[in-house]
């Protein structure tokens, strides 16, 4: 019989020796089943019961999912069929169990208190009796927590080192770090693990360049961490002379109008280049003027 003292099962058997065996199946999974066995005499006399309580073992939960945040997880998932009495719940991070829940009676579970961008597993077990049925098991990345404090560690003309503060409480870091200058176009960027600084080489002198750090995981991505530095500019001067004619006597010496051009120059410049690369305008007056 099942729990409910249904009838799942009957026979009579003829047996000629001390022992019997039956074998009982097609029994409903994760059930707490009473067998009884009764002497009988002629078919009709009975004797005492002789009774024993099992259950069978309970399939697999099943639509196991599991939501992140940076510190905490939650599982959820749908029980099998039959009347599964509890769950089991293993928590393991790279291989090692973390946490073990016994006696689960909700189909969820939370954990809070984790380590942030961590691959962690979730193994279910369904539990009837004293009986485990088959694990389930789901792995997911919590979510990563930005680096900080991104700063300049080195400089020269053509390498920068940058250097950053980790996520706390990270189990394995890995970083995608960028840098980016306007003017020249260029865009690089890698990928690292376990450190917490990178150098780039191979750059333009008297560049300015805009660096970003993030944290990432398998499938997810932090905020960006930035900064910007400016390579050692390797100088070379460049002599511009400006002729000037006009109608007008003396126009051209007129300070006014000299310093108005420089000034229409400098603007001009600025335009061009910003702060994205070194330069320097100086007005260098004539020995004539």
């Amino acid at each position: 019989m099942n729990d409910s003292n249904h009838n799942l099962f009957e026979v009579v058997n003829n047996i000629s020796g001390k022992t019997e065996e039956v074998k009982i199946d097609r029994l409903p999974e994760g059930t707490k089943i009473t067998i009884s066995v009764t002497a009988l005499v002629n078919g009709t006399v009975e004797g005492d019961k002789v009774t024993i309580v099992n259950y069978t073992a309970p399939g697999p939960i099943s639509n196991l999912y599991l939501t992140t945040k940076a510190n905490s997880l939650k599982a959820s998932w749908s029980p099998p069929p039959g009347n599964v009495s509890s769950f089991t719940i293993k928590l393991n991070l790279e291989g090692k169990t973390e946490k073990i829940i016994q006696d689960q009676r909700e189909t969820n579970q939370y954990f809070d208190g984790l380590k942030t961008a961590a691959n962690y597993t979730v193994i279910v077990y369904s539990v009837s009796g004293h009986l485990y049925g088959p694990p389930v098991e789901s792995s997911k990345f919590t979510l990563p927590l930005p680096p900080t404090n991104a700063r300049v560690a080195s400089s020269t003309k053509t390498q920068l080192t940058f250097k950053w503060t980790a996520p706390e409480n990270i189990q394995t870091a890995k970083y995608s770090v960028k840098l980016e200058s306007k003017f020249w176009k260029h865009n690089l960027s890698f990928e690292v693990d376990n450190v917490t600084n990178y150098t780039f080489r191979n750059l333009t002198s008297g560049t300015k360049y805009n660096f970003e750090v993030k944290t990432v995981t398998d499938d997810q991505t932090s905020e960006a961490a930035m900064t910007s530095c400016n390579t050692e500019p390797d100088k070379r001067e460049i002599s511009l002379s400006m002729l000037c004619s006009s109608s007008e006597p003396l126009l051209c010496v007129n300070n006014n109008i000299k310093e108005g051009v420089f000034q229409e120059l400098r603007t001009r410049f600025i335009k061009l280049f910003n702060d994205t690369v070194f330069w320097k305008l100086e007005k260098q007056e004539s020995e004539n003027a």
